[in-house]
């Protein structure tokens, strides 16, 4: 089954990952640049392809700040470049108050 399917108006976050190698020759400045463009690559699929609803998604864009495998091979860094997709099944609470 599909989260289309199962949770069709769910709130959506997508989260972008990368390896830690430096962005050196690329259009994107930055790990996290190119992360957040990973997980914007993933809405944009799941909306054309899918027929999901733009205004569900949050795009996340995380760096190399979260590695579920070692950056000191090339496997472990290919594992490090990733998308995440989280489903919600409550709608976001959004804080509000004086806090910052």
């Amino acid at each position: 089954r599909t989260i289309r399917q199962h949770y069709p108006d769910a709130p959506i976050e997508v989260r972008g990952h990368t390896d830690n190698v430096p962005i050196r020759y690329s259009k994107w400045k930055s790990n996290y640049e190119l992360s957040c463009a990973r997980a914007q690559t993933v809405v944009d699929y799941m909306i054309k392809s899918h027929g999901f609803n733009r205004s569900q998604f949050t795009v996340t864009g995380c760096g190399h700040d979260q590695p579920v495998a070692s950056n000191a091979t090339s496997a472990g860094r290919a594992r490090n470049r990733r998308a995440e997709i989280v489903v919600y099944r409550q709608p976001l609470q959004v804080a509000s108050g004086t806090g910052f």
